[in-house]
């Protein structure tokens, strides 16, 4: 599951758009009243992915680009926790 921390654009938060703000809080909805799989889909430009060159943390500390990140990377989680990259989409 995702965390947004904090009220969007302070503190490292993000700042989103209304209808991503929607979304995300269809989603928990879903999550709190016991759907355990919930797919959100958003068209072209919703937030979804990553521009060519993004850093991405590395669980060991290290930093590549998106486009560097190979399936079975472990990424670094918000929580400090590693993240395995399960699949990608080019």
């Amino acid at each position: 599951m995702f965390e947004i921390n904090g009220p969007p654009g302070r503190d490292g938060g993000v700042r989103l758009r209304p209808y991503q703000t929607e979304a995300i809080d269809r989603v928990r909805d879903r999550i709190r009243s016991g759907v355990r799989r919930v797919v959100l889909v958003l068209s072209t430009g919703g937030g979804k992915c990553l521009a060519r060159g993004t850093p991405v943390l590395m669980f060991d500390g290290s930093i590549k680009t998106v486009e560097q990140v190979e399936i079975g990377d472990l990424l670094m989680g918000p929580d400090s926790r590693a993240r395995t990259v399960l699949s990608l989409a080019h």
